[in-house]
């Protein structure tokens, strides 16, 4: 694709790190005389400083400008700048004669908010936005359209939907203003001679029609890119969509290799460990003040100990810090959390909004039921159901399942069908995906929900 959304975050990335820069040698030139070089007098503090707040920006996710409103996006990056102002002071303090001044280092707080959101605001809305869009032409999946749309705006800067390609009408008919039909599937090489750095996605690989197979190839040698709406999904929205897969797609797609080597398994192993243990000595304090506000509020065991499908489908016992009534499923049958879930105590929701009732989790990252990144894992009964209704659901089991994963930092809460397969999506990428950098990745990006404070339930 000509520009994925990957680029445009560099774009951002890059353009944060100048702010940022800019940000302290304005607040220098403020607090002293002119001419004052902060980089040449603090290189270390301003380094660090840069870094710090590239972080904090990433772990609020503000590289994904299409995601939020400007309200979200500018309280996020308050969110950012006190997150990071905070840990800068901390470290600061330890290294007095490595800081900054009072004044710039506030003064620079003011100019780094405004700095990232102006930025924002401009790419969001700029000329520039509309000039390096890529037109996008669909081969089939009109009726999908509304979907479609869905993950081309997902792209922020990205795409520009040209419109359809579709034999069969469909019912009812979408709106063609938001899905316009440009003709058949057979009039592709008629529509790019109108459009000559199109993307063409093929939406429907079904299609066996010999002359639209000849003109895609053409236009592949011609050099038009041609890709298949599940690679494209993938690439925009970071999910394999379920809808789109099929087997033979499974079998020849790039990835799901990491799962098979061994000598990557065991790297992983040892982090996990190393991770575990570290979590373990510095959470510590907290399992007792969460212990004993769990006695003090009700009755009934401090742990709560469920069963969960795991690797290759064994079984095991999760623990976590009990959150709910004792008795919560005094019928005897699994149900699933709820929005405002009547069972959850006091306690146990603010444990849940900042993910505690997970921690005793490193008991099973050490024994080896869990990975600190994984699919979650679910339910044996929960599980068969979801095996019959879902295609493709088994293959989440092929990893071992993780305290966070790729799903969680993207995904809400969800305790439906239709939240199951869209989060089955996001592990599908993770699982064809794999990488100690997407690990890291998720590592950040789950501090910002803990941040953040969405999806728990």
């Amino acid at each position: 694709m000509k520009a994925t959304p990957a680029r445009y975050s560099f774009l951002i990335f890059l353009g944060d790190i100048l702010l940022t820069l800019a940000a302290t040698q304005v607040s220098s030139l403020i607090r002293f005389e002119p001419g004052f070089n902060v980089f040449a007098e603090h290189t270390g503090a301003t380094v660090f400083t840069i870094v710090i707040y590239l972080i904090s920006l990433y772990i609020l996710d503000l590289y994904e400008l299409s995601q939020f409103s400007m309200l979200e996006i500018s309280s996020r990056i308050l969110g950012a700048v006190i997150l990071a102002g905070t840990f800068s002071m901390l470290v600061f303090y330890t290294l007095p004669h490595w800081r900054f001044g009072r004044g710039i280092f506030l003064i620079q707080l003011a100019f780094s908010w405004i700095g990232y959101l102006l930025w924002r605001v401009a790419l969001k809305n700029s000329v520039f936005r509309r000039a390096v869009q890529q037109p996008v032409i669909i081969v089939g999946a009109r009726e999908c359209s509304r979907d479609v749309i869905d993950v081309l705006e997902s792209s922020g800067l990205s795409f520009q939907l040209l419109g359809f390609l579709e034999d069969e009408p469909c019912t009812p008919p979408p709106s063609l203003s938001e899905c316009p039909l440009l003709g058949r599937p057979n009039q592709l090489e008629s529509v790019l001679t109108r459009h000559s750095d199109a993307l063409v996605v093929l939406a429907k690989p079904e299609y066996r029609d010999p002359k639209l197979i000849q003109q895609m190839l053409d236009a592949k040698m011609k050099g038009f890119e041609v890709i298949d709406i599940a690679v494209f999904y993938e690439q925009l929205a970071g999910r394999i969509p379920i809808r789109y897969l099929r087997d033979e797609w499974l079998l020849c797609a790039e990835g799901f290799r990491l799962v098979s080597r061994r000598v990557t398994q065991k790297i992983k192993r040892i982090m996990d460990i190393g991770f575990a243990v570290l979590l373990l000595v510095l959470s510590s304090p907290l399992w007792v003040f969460t212990a004993l506000a769990i006695v003090l509020e009700s009755r009934g065991p401090v742990f709560y100990r469920q069963k969960r499908v795991g690797w290759k489908g064994r079984v095991f016992d999760i623990l976590k810090f009990r959150s709910m009534v004792a008795d919560a499923e005094a019928l005897g049958r699994p149900v699933w959390a709820s929005e405002g879930d009547p069972r959850i105590t006091r306690v146990g929701r603010i444990i849940r909004a900042l993910r505690i009732d997970e921690l005793p989790q490193i008991i099973n990252i050490l024994k080896g039921d869990m990975s600190l990144i994984g699919p979650r894992p679910e339910r044996p009964e929960f599980v068969a159901e979801l095996e019959r209704q879902i295609p493709y659901y088994g293959l989440r089991h092929s990893v071992p399942p993780g305290v966070t994963g790729w799903a969680q930092v993207n995904y809400p809460y969800g305790a439906s069908i239709e939240d199951t397969i869209r989060k089955l999506e996001y592990d599908l990428y993770y699982i064809k995906n794999m990488s100690f950098y997407l690990d890291l990745k998720i590592c950040l990006l789950t501090v910002g929900v803990v941040f953040w404070g969405h999806g728990a339930r």
